[in-house]
C-alpha cells in the first residue's frame, strides 16, 4: 500500500516529461479508494475476497505445524481456487476478483527487441540517456537494496552467511539479458524467499526452481494463474508478512517514546535507544509513502546524523604525569577523529593550560582511530601547539588502519616524532624516536 508511486503517463508521455515528476502521492492508493475500479463495489464480492485471504493465512499458518510434505502456500493456492470456482461460482453468480480480472497473463515472445516489430527502441544517445537516467539510478538503487535486505534476511532465518557480491553481480548479468527479450528486470524478493525458508526450500536449487516454475507456468499454463483468486494471494502475502515482523521491535519503539516514569510503572525494560527508533520510523515512513529506494536514503542520513553526532562527545583525553621527577606527561586519547570531533579534540588542549606540562609529551593513540582528513589536520595542529612552545612531542602507538591512512598524506607528518610501543611483561617500553 504505497502511498507515493509514479504513473506512466506522466512518467514517459507527458509534454512535460523533462520535469521529471517522479512520484505522484496517493497514485498507489487509487485502486483501493476508486470505486470505479469495481473490485469493492459489490459487497459480497468483498466479503468472499476476505474469506480467501483468511482462509489462506490460516493454511499457510496451521499447516506447517502438522506436515512440511507440500508448501502450506501452494495449499492454499488450490483450495483457494477450488472453493471459488467450484463450491461458490457453480451453483451460483456470485464470485470474487481473480488475478485475470486486473490482468490477463499471456506468453510473450522471446525475441530480442530490436527484431520485435511492436517495440520501437530509442536512439543510443545523450537525448535518450538524460531522460532515462533518473529512473535507471531509482530502478538500480531500489534493487539492489532489496536483493542485499533479502540475503540479509535469509543469512538470519538459516544462519548461514550468503555471499552477498555474488548476488549482486548475477542479478546485474540477468537484468541485462531480460532485458534484451523486452522483459522487466527483477531483484531479490523478501516475502517470496521467507515463504520458500517456512517451506524448506533454503538452497540456491530454490531459486532456480522457482524461476523454473513461473517459466512453465507463463509458457504453458498460464490458464491456471489467471483464475486463481486475489484474495488467496493476499492472505499468503499478509501470512508472509506476519512471519516476517519482529514483534519485539515494536515494542521496543514503542517503549522508546514513553518517559522513565511510564516504563518503570508498567514494567517495560525492552527500551532502544530513541534514535535507532527514528531511523526505523523514517525508513518505514518513506518506504510507505514514497518508495523503497528513497526510504533507505532517509534511514542512511538519518544514522548517519544521530552517529556523527553522539561520536562528536565521545573523545576522551586522560592525563598521566610521569612519576620520575614528573619529567613527561602523556595523553591518552580514546575515540574517533574525523570531521564531527575535530574541533572538540583541539579545544582539550588549550595553550593556556599545555604551556604548563612538562618539556615531554606523548600521545598516545592506541585507542583511537584517525578516519579522514579532518581528523588528521586537528591531530596535526594539537602536535603543532606543542611544539610551538617548545615541547618535544611525540605520536606514539597508531592504530593500522590510522598508519595507512595518514601515510597518504605524509608531507603533512614529516618533522614529526612517532613512538613505537611493545607489551613485554606487562610493561611498557618506550624506544627511541623516528622522523617520518
Amino acid at each position: 500500500f504505497r502511498y507515493g508511486k509514479v504513473t506512466p503517463d506522466q512518467a514517459f508521455h507527458s509534454e512535460y516529461s523533462y520535469s521529471r515528476n517522479m512520484v505522484e502521492l496517493g497514485h498507489s492508493w487509487n485502486h483501493i479508494i476508486d470505486s470505479e475500479k469495481g473490485w469493492n463495489s459489490d459487497t459480497v464480492s468483498v466479503v468472499i475476497l476476505v474469506v480467501h485471504a483468511i482462509l489462506a493465512f490460516l493454511i499457510c499458518l496451521i499447516m506447517p505445524r502438522f506436515t512440511r510434505i507440500l508448501p502450506s502456500s501452494i495449499v492454499a493456492i488450490f483450495f483457494c481456487t477450488f472453493l471459488e470456482h467450484i463450491l461458490i461460482r457453480l451453483p451460483s453468480d456470485v464470485m470474487s476478483a481473480t488475478i485475470g480480472d486486473y490482468v490477463i497473463v499471456k506468453t510473450p515472445p522471446l525475441n530480442p527487441i530490436w527484431t520485435d516489430e511492436t517495440i520501437t527502441v530509442p536512439g543510443f544517445n545523450i537525448d535518450t540517456f538524460s531522460k532515462i537516467y533518473l529512473y535507471g539510478l531509482a530502478v538500480f538503487g531500489t534493487g539492489l537494496a532489496e536483493s542485499l535486505l533479502t540475503c540479509q534476511v535469509v543469512d538470519e532465518l538459516t544462519e548461514v552467511k550468503g555471499l552477498k557480491n555474488r548476488v549482486a553481480f548475477v542479478q546485474g548479468i540477468s537484468n541485462v539479458i531480460v532485458a534484451i527479450f523486452g522483459g522487466m528486470g527483477g531483484s531479490g524478493s523478501i516475502a517470496q524467499s521467507v515463504v520458500a525458508n517456512h517451506s524448506d526450500g533454503i538452497t540456491g536449487l530454490c531459486s532456480f526452481l522457482a524461476g523454473t516454475f513461473i517459466l512453465l507456468f507463463i509458457y504453458a499454463a498460464y490458464d491456471v494463474v489467471n483464475i486463481v483468486p486475489l484474495g488467496c494471494i493476499a492472505g499468503i502475502m499478509t501470512w508472509t508478512a506476519f512471519k516476517l515482523v519482529d514483534w519485539e521491535s515494536i515494542l521496543q519503539a514503542i517503549a522508546a517514546c514513553l518517559p522513565m516514569r511510564i516504563r518503570d510503572k508498567i514494567n517495560l525494560d525492552c527500551k532502544t535507544p530513541r534514535a535507532d527508533s527514528l531511523v526505523m520510523v523514517a525508513v518505514m515512513a518513506f518506504t510507505i509513502c514514497i518508495d523503497l529506494s528513497i526510504g533507505l536514503l532517509a534511514g542512511v542520513f538519518v544514522a548517519a546524523f544521530v552517529y556523527v553526532w553522539d561520536s562528536s562527545t565521545r573523545v576522551i583525553v586522560e592525563r598521566e604525569v610521569s612519576a620520575e621527577e614528573s619529567a613527561s606527561v602523556t595523553y591518552n586519547v580514546t575515540g574517533p577523529l574525523f570531521f564531527a570531533t575535530a574541533a572538540g579534540f583541539s579545544d582539550i588542549f588549550p595553550i593556556e593550560e599545555i604551556q604548563f606540562d612538562p618539556d615531554e609529551i606523548v600521545i598516545l593513540l592506541e585507542n583511537a582511530e584517525v578516519y579522514d582528513y579532518s581528523g588528521m589536520v586537528a591531530l596535526k595542529k594539537v602536535y603543532d601547539r606543542f611544539a610551538d612552545l617548545g615541547k618535544v612531542v611525540a605520536l606514539s602507538s597508531l592504530t593500522p588502519s590510522s598508519r595507512r591512512l595518514m601515510e597518504k598524506s605524509a608531507y603533512m607528518w614529516q618533522g614529526v616524532n612517532f613512538l613505537e610501543v611493545e607489551e613485554v611483561d606487562q610493561s611498557v617500553d618506550m624506544t627511541a624516536s623516528v622522523d617520518k
